[in-house]
Order: C-alpha cells, then structure tokens, then sequence
C-alpha cells in the first residue's frame, strides 16, 4: 500500500504530519486487501478479515473508542469477518460476511443509522438485517445496497440526498423506491450516483456544480437517469465532479473543472459525462479537486489540484491533463480522499504445502485450514494453498477420527514455503462386541479395553489400560434398575499389571454425581476422587469425562500408587478397583440400606 498527498492528520499513515508529494509504500506488509478513504481518515480490511484504520479521529471514525488521530494502521477489535468498509466525512460504515452493517463515529444527523444522532467512538450492529451488500458514507448521510438489489439510505437529506423526494432526514435506513436491480452506489458530499444491474447511471440529490450529468444545476430529490447509456462499469464522485469507466474501458467526467480536475486540459465545467482521451483504464477515483487512476497496461495516473502533493507526481505544481505517477506497471487499485490518495500494487502470492501422514503414511481427504479458505489432503496426503497472500496462518487440519501432531502451526508467509507436516494418530469407535454404541477408546488401545453395561446393553464406563496390559472383568453387566434407582451400582475389574495407566471413560456424564469410589480389598476401604478433577474430553463429537489412574509399583505393602491424593498399592497380586455411580433421585436413599448389606456381604 503506497499513500500521498495532505498528511496534517495522519492519513497518509507512516507515522508523521509529513506531506509528501510520490506514492510512499506503508509498512512492509503485503495482506492489504480492501481500502476506503474518509475525507481525513482510511479504513481497511487485511486478507485476514481484520480491521485496520488510521488518521483523523476527531469524531470517533476510527473505532477506537477514542477521539485522538491514529498515526498508522492500526487494528480495530479483534474480529475477523469484515468483508466492506466505507469512509464518509466524520464516519464509517462497514458489513461483516454474514451480511450485518455495522457504524461508528460522527452521527449529528443520524448518518449512522441507529435511530438516534449520538456519536459512537466504536463499531455498532445497524439493525439486525443480514442481507447488506454494499456500503457508501457521504458527509452527513449514508446509502446502502441489500442482496435483493433495493437501495437504502438515511442521513442528512437537507439537499434531497436521500432520494427519497423529501428534505427530511432519517436517523434509520428507509428503503427508495421498488426497484431491486441496484448494483452500485457512491456518495459525494450532498449527492450520489448509482448504477443499475442493466449498467444504466443513475443521480439524486446537490447538483450545483453539475456533479451529477444531468445537463442543469437543478437538485434532484429522487433518483434520475442520467442519459441512456448501458455500458457503465464504475463510477465515483466526490464533493464537486465525478468520474466513471465504461465496459469498454474508456474514461469519462463532468462536473466542475476549476483546477483541471476533470482531466480534458480545460477548466471548463461539463455539464454531462464527456469522454477523455481515448485511452483505456481499469480504476480511478477522485478527490476534492484532483483525479487519480490506472489505464490497463497498469500504470498509475494523475491530474488537477496538486498543492499537497495528492496528484503525486513528485511536485506540488497542478497539472491540466494525465500525468504518469514513476513507471511501475503493477499498479490495481486507487483510493482518494479530500486532498490525499492511496494506492495498492498487484501483491505478490505464494504457494504453501505440507503433508499428513500416519506413522509415515500419507493420509487422504483429510480437511486443512488456513482461516481463509480449506483444501483437502490428496491421496497421498499432501495439501497445497495456492495464490496466497503474505501474512501469519495458523494451519489447522481436522477430521473426526484423528487427532494430529501439533494440533496447528503459525506460519509467518512471505515466500513459497513447504514441508508443514503433521503426524496423525486415528481415533475410531470400537463397536464393544459389535453393538455400535461409541466407546471414545483409539484403536490402538482395542486390545486392552473392558466396558461396563447396563441391562440394555448399553455402555456407560469404558475402562482401558494406556500401557497397553490386560483387563479382566469381574463384572459386564450392571441390572438396569441397579443403575438407576440405587445410590450405589457396584462392579469391578481387575489390573493385572505392576505399573500401569488406567483410563475410566464416563459415558451419559451428566448422570454422574459428586463422587466415583474405589475400593481396595486389602483393607476393605473406599477410596474416592473427585468428579471436578475429571477432565472433560471430546472425542467423535460426543463428550466424555476420563478419570485417570496411574499404578506405579515400589512392591507389595509399600502404598505408592497415587490418585488424586489418595495412597494405595498397586504392588502384588492382581488388584481389583471398584467404580460407583452415584445417582441424582434423593429419594431412592430408602434403598440404599439392602444395597449396603449386599455390598458388605460381597467384600467381607
């Protein structure tokens, strides 16, 4: 991004009040991806989707929360779904990708749209609408497109800029007219001009220095034709002129022409779109008095008022017909404000790839994003982002029967990069004897794993061993009413280990209460653990809670083995663990004395 011109308020943002006179790069970044300039401020949005905006902050358009100019680009929250932006005088309007508008700043007559004319010094939703399109912020007052192609405005209508027949202002969106083949809008300082899905123009509102074509001076207070031509491609207009490219290229202008703006070599006014010159441009836009643009070959222009350098040509001497900005040919986009302008050249993209593998092999389909966009590993497992632009990515695969090694990594792009590769490791339902019901256990752990059931042979404990020893049960099968109505359903399984790991996997765990108890036969005393200690985990989008006990052996007797604070022994022969499930029914308590004589009768 390269700016120049008028810098009292920052605006040209590279940290001083210094005006300069040639396109002066901001920054080292190479993620611009949308611009939009203020009278005295600009707003922008990276490739990221975030929001940037510098310069003049006298009315809160920066979106700070503040009043004090912003010196560079600076990020504006930390949202990253914008999609438009839209610079008006003292303002600035926005939409996100889910097609909210979005306001902030000056709003003395109501040009935010909120319904009232209180200032906001940071972005607020307009409405609750999800259908904006486009965006266009004027002096006082605002316009908008939907996706359905009706045109909105709201504002200041003192000269009829509202179009809406009246001098009345708004303080909220009013829709104008019927018509939903609105494709294109632009405002100026008290008028706008639009052009129709069928490339028609179209203008309303102050026409004192025949800035809107139609051949008078005579405001217009709804929208007009303005001549018969199908063919307009873009338009812009500013305070007192306006400027528009045609489908086949070439450039035209009206309005006034008291500084050459208008770029014919005179100072004469038009008072409807003349063409100028012959040839033929891609994008152009204009400020108070002075015009910048780029023909098709790529090269940047400029004409007319030059005294703050905004025409940037290296001078502050004005210039009556185009003059060649350098001879860089990569030039794609130009922005201006009242006496500044920006432009953007063709960033360069570059390729990023990498590689999902499992224990060496490539892995297939798996999804790989970048925050921008997703592809897919191929059958090999590679993944490619093409034609990127430079930034951070945070690279992030996915897929429901994998977990992945690292989980993302940041990648800081500025050339072709390669070789981002994870490691996965699968994570599939185990069928528990072919009953389909979902266990959460990798498979590398299929060999090791005892599940509890209810009556309906349904899983509700999964027990398996990390280090990969066996399970005996003593018990798979928990009587339904056991489960549900007594406070204490009991089973066991044994470890046949000296050292291990063991994982208990909580189905239904909504249904568990305050405690899980274990019981050491060795001295016939519960010990239990605390429910808020286990971590809840997300396995095949169902949630688990995994209690984990770790069994380290030091020998028989010597109590080492520690789970969350409680000392037992893990030593010796095999050792039986029982696990309770409390219940939540209080009043089942009447029940719970046949099931403790049960219960002291089985351990003693």
């Amino acid at each position: 991004m390269y700016t120049y011109g008028h810098n009292s308020y920052y605006q040209l943002g590279d940290g001083t009040t210094t005006q300069r006179t040639s396109p002066t790069q901001v920054g080292d970044k190479e993620d611009w991806n949308i611009i939009s300039v203020g009278t005295f401020h600009v707003l922008a949005i990276k490739t990221d989707g975030t929001l940037w905006a510098w310069g003049r902050n006298q009315f809160g358009e920066i979106g700070d929360g503040t009043t004090v100019s912003v010196q560079i680009p600076t990020q504006i929250g930390t949202d990253t779904d914008w999609a438009k932006v839209s610079g008006g005088y003292g303002h600035s309007l926005a939409i996100k990708t889910n097609g909210t508008l979005w306001a902030w700043g000056w709003n003395s007559n109501g040009q935010l749209g909120n319904g009232t004319t209180s200032t906001s010094l940071v972005p607020i939703q307009i409405g609750t609408d999800t259908d904006w399109a486009n965006i266009s912020g004027g002096f006082r007052h605002s316009i908008g497109i939907k996706t359905d192609g009706t045109l909105w405005t709201w504002g200041q209508n003192s000269n009829g800029q509202l179009g809406d027949g009246t001098t009345s202002q708004k303080t909220s969106p009013i829709q104008i007219g019927s018509d939903t083949n609105w494709s294109f809008l632009e405002t100026g300082s008290s008028h706008n001009v639009a052009l129709k899905t069928d490339g028609t123009l179209w203008g309303w509102g102050l026409n004192d220095a025949y800035q809107l074509g139609s051949g008078t001076i005579t405001p217009i207070t709804a929208p007009i034709q303005i001549g018969s031509d199908s063919d307009w491609e873009k338009i812009r207009t500013f305070k007192f002129h306006s400027v528009g490219i045609k489908t086949n290229g070439t450039l035209w202008a009206w309005g006034r022409n008291s500084n050459s703006q208008l770029g014919d070599g005179n100072t004469t006014n038009l008072n409807v779109p003349t063409q100028i010159g012959v040839d033929t441009w891609t994008d152009v836009d204009i400020g108070e008095n002075h015009t910048i643009a780029i023909k098709s070959d790529g090269t940047l222009w400029g004409w007319g008022w030059n005294t703050t350098g905004a025409v940037g040509k290296g001078n502050t001497s004005s210039n009556s017909l185009q003059n060649q900005i350098g001879t860089d040919t990569d030039w794609y986009k130009v922005h201006s404000g009242e006496w500044f302008s920006t432009a953007l050249k063709i960033a360069p993209t570059y390729t990023l790839s990498g590689k999902i593998t499992d224990s060496g092999i490539g892995i297939s389909n798996i999804n790989v994003a970048n925050g921008i966009t997703t592809v897919t590993t191929n059958s090999s497992g590679e993944y490619t982002f093409s034609n990127m632009y430079a930034h951070t990515f945070t690279i992030t695969p996915s897929n429901a029967n994998y977990s992945f090694n690292p989980e993302n990594i940041e990648v800081v792009l500025s050339s072709n990069t390669s070789g981002i590769n994870f490691e996965a490791t699968q994570e599939t339902d185990l069928p528990n004897g072919g009953d389909g019901n979902f266990d959460g256990i990798p498979d590398y752990l299929q060999n090791s794993v005892s599940t509890i059931k209810d009556a309906n042979d349904i899983s509700y404990i999964t027990i398996s061993s990390e280090d990969g020893y066996n399970l005996y049960d003593v018990s798979t099968s928990i009587p339904n009413d056991e489960l549900f109505y007594y406070p204490f359903g009991l089973t066991e399984f044994k470890v046949n280990a000296n050292n291990a790991t063991i994982k208990i996997y909580f189905h239904n765990f909504s249904n568990m209460l305050d405690y899980v108890y274990r019981k050491i036969f060795s001295d016939n005393v519960y010990r239990e653990f605390d429910l808020a200690n286990i971590s809840i985990e997300t396995i095949n989008n169902t949630t688990v809670g995994v209690a984990t006990l770790t069994l380290t052996d030091g020998g028989p007797g010597d109590y080492d083995g520690i789970v969350n604070g409680v000392i037992f022994d893990p030593g010796g022969p095999a050792l039986p663990i029982t696990a309770n499930i409390p219940i939540w029914d209080w009043w089942y308590i009447l029940l719970l004395i046949p099931t403790i004589i049960i219960a002291y009768k089985k351990f003693i």
